[in-house]
């Protein structure tokens, strides 16, 4: 099944460039700044429970900033930082945790209208807590718990596949698929994040 997939993507991607204009592709150093929505664990949504979908996957804003260096005609190396939008809080509020999206993509510019991107990533949780006391119900009574102080990462290894349409010279529409522990099937998830690209 996901060799179908990956054959279809191709063959569409082969058939855009077919039919796109005779003209040479341009190719050109850019800045980006994407924004949009960002699924996380989306592969959850249809291996567990309806009823417990929301919890195994969540959607969230996303916010990245892409550049592009020309490597040849064809060829550009797409460096980007992205961010999860708005950051997480513990359910006491003393811990906050921030999700970023860490690529380093290669571009082939198929035609003027369509671009692939694939290459590596990594997905860097960082957890901030505040060290504060917090007071909760102990039985008949309460008691006070204190919550941990400083910061913890996680680092979690990806591979990233994008797609990109250009409307104008100024804006795009992409659609991006992070596979998280991709050669480790029995950690494999995948996020996917759909964005409106912005050339400053």
């Amino acid at each position: 099944m996901r060799g179908r997939g990956l054959f279809f993507i191709l063959f569409f991607c082969f058939g855009l460039a077919s039919v796109s204009e005779a003209r040479p592709v341009r190719i050109r150093p850019f800045l980006s700044l994407d924004l949009g929505v960002l699924g996380l664990s989306i592969d959850k949504r249809f291996t567990v429970n309806p009823e417990n979908a929301a919890l195994a996957s969540s959607i969230a804003g996303f916010v990245r900033l892409r550049k592009g260096w020309k490597l040849s005609n064809s060829f550009l190396l797409e460096p980007a930082l992205g961010l999860r939008v708005p950051w997480r809080s513990g359910a006491d509020g003393t811990v906050m945790m921030f999700t970023f999206q860490a690529e380093l993509s290669l571009g082939w510019q198929i035609s003027n209208f369509i671009k692939l991107r694939v290459g590596p990533g990594l997905q860097w949780d960082m957890t901030v807590g505040f060290g504060e006391t917090v007071t909760l119900n102990n039985g008949a009574s309460t008691s006070d718990f204190y919550a941990p102080a400083g910061f913890s990462h996680s680092f979690t290894p990806t591979g990233n596949v994008g797609l990109e349409f250009s409307f104008t010279r100024s804006v795009t529409l992409n659609f991006d698929t992070f596979v998280l522990n991709p050669i480790v099937s029995s950690r494999r998830r995948f996020n996917g994040a759909i964005t409106i690209g912005f050339k400053l």
